[in-house]
């Protein structure tokens, strides 16, 4: 039962550690038979919501961003994961704006997650390779359709 999953990653380094997550739970995801596609929030931009309500009534969002173009993806995904990074606990701002945008216009339900902290600093190298995080991720890619 092959599913197609949408990741909709933050984070604003391309070899960090939300980006070094979302490897590992794209390889679990894959080798378990699933397709995955990767949507960077640096390169599609998704504006706050403003609470319009369109969305709950079958309209289009009246923000003009990247989330018209990702509405087919949204609507081909049997699942959607958010990946950003935790500042000060909380997903980073255009994470939490999709992820708004995205309970509205479709509801989901949650599969789980990863939460990985104490994984290095931003100025310096990602740490996260010294934890047992990206083993946690492969896992819960390879194993998120079973019961």
């Amino acid at each position: 039962m092959n599913k197609n999953i949408l990741v909709i990653q933050g984070g604003g380094r391309a070899k960090g550690n939300t980006a070094r997550l979302v490897e590992s739970f794209k390889a679990g995801a894959e080798e378990s038979g699933h397709s995955v596609e990767v949507v960077s929030l640096l390169r599609n931009e998704v504006k706050g919501c403003l609470g319009c309500n369109a969305c709950r009534y079958g309209k289009p969002c009246v923000q003009k961003d990247a989330f018209h173009d990702l509405v087919p993806k949204i609507k081909a995904a049997d699942c959607i994961v958010f990946a950003s990074p935790l500042y000060f606990w909380t997903f980073e701002q255009a994470v939490s704006y999709y992820q708004f945008a995205l309970v509205n216009y479709i509801g989901f339900r949650d599969r789980g997650m990863v939460l990985a902290g104490g994984c290095g600093d931003t100025n310096g190298r990602p740490q996260i390779d010294k934890t047992e995080y990206l083993q946690k991720a492969y896992k819960f890619g390879k194993f998120i359709y079973e019961e």
